[in-house]
């Protein structure tokens, strides 16, 4: 059913009465399953049964009501995902946990239902558990980008090695597969984390060519630039990297006040700072591990 008038009409003696009929489109679906899954639990004799009314509601009022539901249909997936989710917008995960699980017993086939539990586990730290739930979930609905970002999500909270690399690899199917949409956005983000995570954890002697080539470049535009200039610049870059700099893009498209006239690519932005800061003071933490990059840098502007 895709809006309440059609429910109507399939299941008028559900709506008998003037009765408000008010929510979230988003749970149409939903509710509609519940009205069939109890037509066929009423049966013939359907006792008077009727909605006395039908807004989205969360807390207290809305449990008592889906757990009235789940007596009359207690394998029906979606009532106990609405008691689980009302638990967790009360703000008491620990509570909506059985009711969630309730859901997947009730249907294991449902993804909806797999995928809540799996983002329920993982927010109480059983990463392991939430991994499965996900990964079944994601099998049930391989077109849904939420479970897709889900599942990456998880797969990088777990910090294993093996699976951030696949969550990076989900992060980007989210990316061209819904290009323009919120979650790509979100999943941009989680890529950028994941690629300063590895800059800080940076192999020694590892040298990456395009780094030098950033570092040798930044080296010569700072000492052109002078002290003063040279600290503008980098905390230029320092609060333009407080929203995020995307350093797997190698394409250049931020600009800087402090250099007119030029534009730079997240990488070279990083690289720029790093030389900056070691400028400055050559043991300090700069975020970035690009010693190697910056040694091979530094040896190329003094031959």
């Amino acid at each position: 059913m895709k809006n309440p008038e059609q429910l109507i009409s399939a299941l008028p003696y559900q709506f008998a009465g003037d009765i408000g009929i008010e929510f979230y489109r988003g749970w149409m679906g939903i509710f509609s399953r519940l009205c069939f899954a109890i037509d066929e639990a009423l049966g013939d004799d359907k006792r008077g049964f009727h909605w006395t009314q039908v807004k989205e509601k969360f807390g207290s009022e809305a449990i008592i009501r889906l757990k009235k539901a789940v007596q009359i249909a207690p394998q029906h997936a979606h009532a106990w995902t609405g008691i689980g989710v009302a638990y967790q917008r009360m703000g008491k995960p620990e509570l909506a946990l059985e009711p969630t699980k309730r859901a997947v017993a009730a249907d294991p086939s449902d993804g909806y239902a797999q995928r809540n539990l799996g983002a329920l586990l993982l927010g109480l730290g059983r990463k392991e558990e939430s991994l499965q739930h996900l990964r079944i979930s994601r099998e049930a609905m391989p077109h849904d980008p939420q479970t897709t970002f889900g599942l990456a999500a998880a797969l990088q909270a777990s910090g294993d090695e093996a699976a951030i690399a696949e969550a990076d690899e989900l992060y980007v199917v989210v990316i061209e597969r819904w290009p323009g949409s919120e979650v790509a956005e979100q999943a941009r983000l989680a890529r950028t984390k994941i690629a300063h995570k590895n800059l800080r954890t940076h192999t020694p002697g590892c040298v990456r060519p395009e780094v030098v080539m950033y570092i040798a470049a930044a080296l010569k535009t700072l000492a052109d630039a002078g002290t003063t200039k040279s600290h503008q610049i980098a905390l230029e870059i320092a609060l333009k990297g407080q929203d995020g700099l995307d350093i797997n893009d190698p394409d250049a498209k931020y600009e800087l006040k402090t250099l007119p006239g030029s534009i730079f690519s997240g990488l070279q932005l990083v690289s720029m700072l790093y030389t900056a800061v070691k400028q400055v003071d050559p043991t300090a933490d700069a975020g970035v591990n690009f010693d190697a990059e910056y040694k091979v840098a530094s040896a190329m502007q003094n031959e």
